[in-house]
């Protein structure tokens, strides 16, 4: 890095690099891009030669340039640290990633973060702004997999955090097991942080809380936002949520301005916690209980928040959106404490508990009480078409989730053009998934760490199981022939009563 200029591309050949004068930190780091042009031209680049599924290399296996021991990519020293902006890491793994307050317009694309440390730790931690995280995975220790954090808060100098995480994936393999201060858990995080964006985000297979401290101060939430400080504006759109040990969503009381869109959550221990002030819409929450998971003891579970309901607003004092909605198959309540959250369009089934606990009153004109399977809830991420789901929400939409397509054009940062647009690019197969895969499969701070999608095996389809399978086949059905192109192999009928002219 001493020896490259603005712009430069260092492409670093396959291995294991492991010695101190490989870390990034405040006194080696690289110079900053020049910003302008297009695509690539706008970073320094720092990249793999060989990244698996690029340029006819092999997508099945892990990545081949790893920094581990003493090669760290270390959070700066709070606002000591340099203004680096514009670089563009790509294809490479490491123990741990924290960049500074003063990075700005940082690409991370294809990258691994595989936590190695237990405590008060982050996977994967951006305290910068307008930073752009594509295609990334998070696993292994750390209590926190993807954290925003705005080390610069309280002068602002640097302004709101604007972050962006597009198609990431967060599994939350070991969470403070060894280290008794207890603090929260969660899968992403925006701390402080403003204007946090999540597109196409997946927490999954965070089923484990044996491997997590006994007793944390919160099993907080998958997608959490823990501190009330202002207006924090959390956007969430295509999300999901699977097979994950603690609430889908909670945001904290008195912050605002968070939106909720397509988000599907199946197979946990709680649904949305909105304290501060949301507007859901089209969310599909599916099997919630804490009694889904096997916890160390009743004290963890104790720390569980938002346990078994659909949606609870703990009484928050701002108001709240919840429309266009699907919650089946709860612990207790449907919807709790609504003394705030304006909800309409929704159906519900085998709740427990209350349909609407405090107030019942709550409950709205467009309320509907049936199995949502069987009315075209076949797939966690579709509602089937010309079904009665399709038609039931407001102004003739649907009512439930729709995660399809592609979100925001490849590359591009929060605000601007198209970052967070539906794309005519469909989101299925998952780009990258036997990669994925690959490298989820080598954490070493699980007892099996080919659990879930890692695991071994064929789905519903007879095919291997792989990332897109295993979320399309979670309610029971098998993966769509579409997803992967037609199964059927019989050849079509020689055509019958032509004639050549």
């Amino acid at each position: 890095m001493s020896k490259m200029t603005s712009g430069d591309t260092l492409i670093i050949a396959d291995g294991e690099y492991t010695t101190s004068n490989n870390t990034i930190w405040q006194f080696n780091y690289p110079p900053s891009g020049p910003g302008t042009g297009t695509g690539d031209e706008r970073f320094t680049v720092i990249r793999a030669e060989n990244i698996p599924g690029i340029n006819g290399v092999p997508c099945n296996q892990p990545l081949k340039v790893k920094f581990s021991g003493d090669a760290k990519f270390s959070d700066q020293a709070g606002l000591a640290g340099p203004h680096v902006s514009w670089v563009k890491f790509w294809g490479i793994r490491w123990e741990g990633i924290g960049t500074g307050s003063y990075w700005d317009h940082i690409y991370f694309k294809q990258v691994a973060s595989h936590g190695i440390a237990d405590g008060n730790t982050t996977t994967f931690s951006i305290t910068g702004q307008y930073n752009l995280l594509e295609d990334c995975i998070a696993f292994g220790k750390g209590r926190y997999k993807f954290l925003f954090y705005d080390n610069s808060r309280e002068n602002q100098t640097r302004g709101p955090g604007n972050n962006l995480c597009r198609r990431c994936i967060s599994r939350q393999d070991w969470a403070k097991k060894e280290d008794p201060t207890p603090d929260p858990i969660a899968g992403f995080c925006s701390y402080y942080n403003r204007g946090s964006g999540f597109l196409n985000c997946v927490i999954i297979d965070s089923d484990l809380p044996s491997e997590w401290m006994n007793d944390p101060t919160e099993l907080a939430g998958a997608f959490y936002q823990p501190v009330d400080e202002g207006p924090h504006s959390m956007i969430m759109k295509g999300c999901i949520v699977v097979n994950t040990a603690m609430a889908a969503y909670l945001n904290r009381q008195g912050s605002s301005g968070h939106v909720i869109e397509d988000f599907a959550g199946i197979h946990l221990a709680g649904g949305l916690g909105l304290q501060g002030s949301t507007d859901a819409d089209r969310v599909t929450l599916v099997d919630l209980g804490v009694d889904n998971f096997v916890y160390r003891s009743t004290t963890q579970v104790s720390t569980v928040l938002i346990p078994d309901d659909g949606v609870n607003s703990f009484r928050g004092d701002i108001p709240s959106t919840f429309h266009d909605s699907i919650i089946s198959d709860t612990k207790d309540d449907g919807m709790d404490e609504l003394a705030n959250i304006a909800n309409d369009y929704i159906q519900m089934y085998a709740i427990k508990g209350s349909t609407y606990s405090w107030p019942s009153s709550a409950q709205p004109p467009h309320f509907y009480y049936s199995n949502p399977q069987d009315d075209g809830l076949r797939y966690p991420l579709r509602i089937e078409s010309n079904s009665a789901l399709s038609s039931r929400g407001s102004t003739g939409g649907q009512i439930g989730a729709r995660i399809t397509h592609r979100l925001g054009i490849d590359g591009t940062f929060k605000g601007e053009p198209n970052w967070d647009t539906e794309q005519q690019v469909s989101l299925w197969p998952w780009p990258l998934e036997d990669w994925i895969k690959s490298e989820m499969k080598t954490s070493q701070y699980t007892p099996n760490p080919q659990r879930g999608f890692c695991a071994e095996g064929t789905g519903l389809n007879g095919s291997p199981i792989t990332l897109t399978s295993y979320l399309w086949e979670y309610l029971g059905s098998p993966c769509p022939d579409e997803i992967y192109g037609s199964s059927d192999t019989t050849p079509p009928e020689a055509p019958k009563n032509l004639t050549i002219k």
